[in-house]
């Protein structure tokens, strides 16, 4: 029973991982296609129409990407700190803390970060079928949130006064 209940947890952060790197996908392909082949790439595939929509409202899809992929990271983070904590509860914890933030960094940084990254900048077109229509639509469902976001980040730029900076 043990071993299912571990197996499952195991299931739940890799498949928390993915979605991580899903939102890094989006972000970096969305960048490094063209409006241009967005548009030609539609008329042929259903998948484009929902990238070249995501490709016009760039700096919203940015803002969600970022949110999409802390969020999962940050759920990574904390589901891995505690499984770690459970299995290595003999380790001196004065160890284990430092050591876990450690491999989480390390992958995060290469499973949610680096290589989605670089996938997308190498195959955006590929990155894209993936995942512009699912993304599309939870990035619909989440507009509240990214308008927050982009409100908080809008006040403090003009706090600042570096909204009109170009």
């Amino acid at each position: 029973m043990i071993l299912n209940s571990q197996i499952i947890t195991l299931l739940v952060i890799i498949i928390v991982l993915i979605c991580a790197s899903l939102f890094s996908l989006l972000e970096t392909a969305t960048v490094a296609i063209s409006e241009h082949r967005l548009k030609i790439l539609q008329e042929k595939y259903r998948w484009a129409r929902y990238a070249y929509r995501l490709k016009k409202d760039l700096d919203k899809v940015l803002i969600f990407s970022l949110f999409g992929n802390s969020l999962f990271n940050a759920i990574f983070t904390t589901l891995t700190t505690i499984v770690v904590t459970i299995i290595l509860s003999d380790i001196s914890e004065h160890l284990l803390l430092p050591a876990t933030t450690l491999v989480i960094a390390f992958f995060i940084i290469i499973f949610s970060e680096a290589l989605p990254k670089i996938i997308a900048s190498k195959s955006p077109v590929n990155a894209l079928c993936i995942v512009a229509m699912p993304l599309y639509y939870l990035f619909v469902i989440c507009k509240p949130v990214i308008w927050l976001i982009d409100l908080i980040i809008y006040s403090i730029t003009r706090f600042l006064n570096i909204s009109n900076i170009e």
